[in-house]
């Protein structure tokens, strides 16, 4: 059964994810899902902005789940001081498995949530729905198992597929 902790390891179906993989190359998709060494030589570090997007993400989807995963910074802290440090081992004691947010994502993430419901459609496709949600099925055409995680569905099966960027205006050619 594919969860949501397996769903990014599973691979006895192919997601969007691995077909991009495939299209740029086998050895691509290779490395990323199916070589054994992958964990040891993972190059995919998250970028800030990345990390953003995926507080957000959680904020708005799943705002339950919320202080489950995160941990809020309440303050600025210097580690390059001692007292910085210290504090900063109390909050990483205090996380136990929480990623830490700094203060200034956080209100990001919360004025992007608030940008979200000033918007009339947005507001409207996120009234109510479902978050997350894994299907699978088999492609008739080539037989391949598929798999895909919606980011939300509404109650009249639309599919909202949310993202986030430092800049969404609009480029004229």
């Amino acid at each position: 059964m594919i969860t949501a902790e397996n769903y990014h390891i599973e691979t006895t179906h192919i997601s969007k994810s691995g077909l991009d993989k495939i299209n740029n190359s086998p050895a691509h998709y290779y490395h990323h899902y199916l070589n054994p060494r992958r964990h040891i030589i993972d190059d995919n570090e998250q970028t800030p902005e990345q990390f953003l997007g995926q507080v957000f993400h959680c904020a708005l989807l799943e705002p339950h789940l919320f202080t489950k995963r995160y941990l809020v910074l309440k303050q600025k802290i210097d580690r390059r001081t001692r007292e910085g440090r210290e504090l900063w081992f109390k909050y990483m004691k205090a996380a136990k498995g929480k990623e830490l947010v700094k203060q200034d994502i956080y209100e990001k993430a919360m004025w992007m949530i608030k940008s979200v419901r000033r918007n009339p459609i947005a507001a409207q496709l996120f009234q109510s729905g479902v978050a997350e949600e894994i299907h699978t099925g088999i492609d008739p055409t080539t037989g391949v198992a598929c798999k895909i995680r919606t980011d939300w569905r509404t109650p009249d099966n639309i599919i909202v597929d949310l993202k986030s960027a430092l800049d969404a205006s609009c480029v004229l050619n």
